[in-house]
C-alpha cells in the first residue's frame, strides 16, 4: 500500500533525469507522455481514447455487472506488481456475466508497450487510453484523480481526496456505485479513497457494502501534501 505514491506527478520534474539516464541504459522503457506520444496514439487503431465524460457513461449506464477499472502505466513499478500478483488471481474468481474489466492507460506515454505489456501478462482484453484536456482532470492539475472519481461517481458524502498516483483502481457496482474506504494516516488525517483490488482478494464483489464506508485503513506513512496550484478537490 502507498508506494503507487511515488509514481504521480513528479515524473514530469524527473524528465530531465531520465533522458540523462537514456544514454546510460539505452533499453529502458519510457512512459511519458509528450505531443509526439498524444499525435501517434491516434495511429493505435487497437486502442481506444476515453474522455471522461465517456469513462462515466460506461461505468454507469451498464446496470448489468460489476466493474473492476484498472488505470496504469506499463512503466510504473507498482502497477506492474498489482498485475503479476493480483489482478490474474481476482480475475479467476469471476466470470463476464458477472464482472466487466476495464484497463485503462493514464496517458499516452506508454501506449507503445502496452499491447506487448498486457500479452506477456496473458491479458487479453479491449484496451483504453485517457485523453481529456479539461484541466481538472489533465496530468498537470495534482488533484486531477480525485477530480475525476468525484467526477465518475457524484456521492456527495465523503468526498474522495487521496488518490494522487497509479494505480488507481475503481470497485463499481451494478447501480453505478464505487467502493471507498477511509485511510487512517499516522499524524491523525483522515481521507477517503477508492478501495484497491488487493483488498478484496479473499471475498465477494457481490458480499460487498457499497452504501457505507466500512473499511478503514491504517497506513505507516505521512499523506502526500498537494502544493500546486490546482489542489482544491472538485
Amino acid at each position: 500500500m502507498g508506494s503507487k505514491h511515488f509514481y504521480f506527478k513528479a515524473k514530469s520534474k524527473l524528465f530531465s533525469l531520465i533522458v540523462i539516464s537514456l544514454f546510460i541504459f539505452s533499453s529502458c522503457q519510457i512512459c511519458i507522455e509528450t505531443p509526439r506520444t498524444i499525435r501517434k496514439a491516434a495511429s493505435y487503431q487497437n486502442h481506444i481514447p476515453l474522455t471522461a465524460k465517456e469513462l462515466k457513461s460506461m461505468l454507469t449506464e451498464d446496470t448489468t455487472h460489476y466493474k473492476f477499472v484498472v488505470l496504469y502505466n506499463p512503466c510504473c513499478s507498482p502497477c506492474i506488481q498489482y498485475f503479476r500478483l493480483t489482478y490474474p488471481s481476482i480475475m479467476d474468481h469471476y466470470d463476464t456475466s458477472q464482472v466487466v474489466w476495464y484497463f485503462i492507460l493514464e496517458e499516452t506515454g506508454g501506449i507503445k508497450y502496452n499491447e506487448k505489456f498486457l500479452k506477456d501478462l496473458n491479458i487479453h482484453t479491449k484496451m483504453y487510453y485517457l485523453k481529456d484536456n479539461t484541466p481538472e482532470f489533465c496530468s498537470k492539475n495534482e488533484n486531477n484523480w480525485n477530480n475525476l472519481a468525484n467526477y465518475i461517481f457524484t456521492d456527495s458524502n465523503n468526498k474522495i481526496d487521496d488518490i494522487f498516483g497509479i494505480p488507481i483502481n475503481f470497485i463499481v457496482n451494478k447501480e453505478g456505485k464505487v467502493k471507498k474506504v477511509i485511510y487512517n494516516y499516522p499524524n491523525g488525517v483522515k481521507r477517503t479513497s477508492t478501495i484497491e483490488l488487493y483488498d478484496i482478494m479473499n471475498k465477494s464483489v457481490m458480499d460487498i457494502d457499497f452504501n457505507n464506508i466500512t473499511d478503514t485503513i491504517n497506513l505507516n506513512f505521512l499523506p502526500f501534501v498537494c502544493t500546486g496550484y490546482n489542489c482544491k478537490v472538485k
